[in-house]
């Protein structure tokens, strides 16, 4: 190997009167060498104790045991493969809803429809979870009512949980759009222009979940596949939806 120019100086110091004894720079040079030493023999020391076993090699990599059930309890079955899709897009960080109930306008109210959709109701809920509610004529679909309440996480897991357990849910869930076979039959891509029969409620939803946007139009009896999201949002509106 070809000494460095550092090496061949080392190697051919200049010619000193050693009479005066070894030069600062010499014994600076023995200073770091032993100190270099010293480091070095604490770190094969350390090695050696923490392996258990000097001598023998780097030590094994420490297992670190996991905690919790592997396995389902007893009498429970595993989840599939859907159940985990859904759990995990349980209440999606960016999740905002906007639910309008338009009842009917042809006699006032229908006998047909249930009495949660007999009025005119608009509730909003942004991403931070801000709940906004209207009842009667503010109620319009284009309203943006006051804040009515600031929701819990859980609170809002629970209305996404109920819109994935209503018909609504398969299209929420499989991020399907008007046109797919399998999409509700309510769902739309735009309400501009679209009018309502005027004998039975109409319930608009809008839902917003992990960067898409799907909006349904119920009417007459699919109306009710939103029935329980509207009384849990009036629920949620209290004292305004106990009137």
């Amino acid at each position: 190997m070809t000494p460095r120019n550092a090496d061949i100086a080392d190697a051919n110091p200049p010619r000193r009167d050693t009479r005066s004894g070894p030069s600062p720079i010499a014994l600076l040079r023995v200073a770091a060498m032993a100190m270099a030493g010293l480091v070095l023999t604490g770190m094969v020391g350390c090695a050696s104790s923490g392996s258990g076993n000097a001598g023998t090699g780097p030590s094994e990599p420490i297992s670190v045991p996991v905690t919790g059930p592997t396995a389902p309890p007893e009498g429970v079955s595993a989840p599939t493969l859907d159940q985990i899709t859904l759990a995990s897009e349980r209440s999606p960080l960016d999740f905002q809803l906007a639910v309008t109930v338009l009842p009917a306008t042809r006699g006032r109210t229908s006998e047909s429809d249930p009495a949660a959709l007999r009025r005119g109701q608009r509730y909003v809920m942004e991403a931070d979870r801000v709940l906004r509610s209207a009842e009667g004529p503010a109620a319009g679909r284009s309203a943006f009512p006051g804040r009515t309440r600031q929701l819990t996480r859980e609170q809002a897991a629970d209305l996404w949980d109920v819109l994935l357990g209503s018909e609504m849910g398969t299209t929420l869930s499989r991020r399907l759009v008007a046109g797919d076979a399998e999409a509700h039959p309510g769902l739309v891509g735009s309400l501009a222009g679209r009018t309502f029969a005027p004998d039975r409620a109409t319930v608009l939803v809008w839902v917003h979940a992990d960067g898409a946007a799907r909006q349904f139009a119920l009417t007459g009896e699919d109306a009710g596949d939103a029935l329980v999201l509207v009384e849990r949002l009036s629920e949620l509106s209290w004292p305004l939806g106990s009137r």
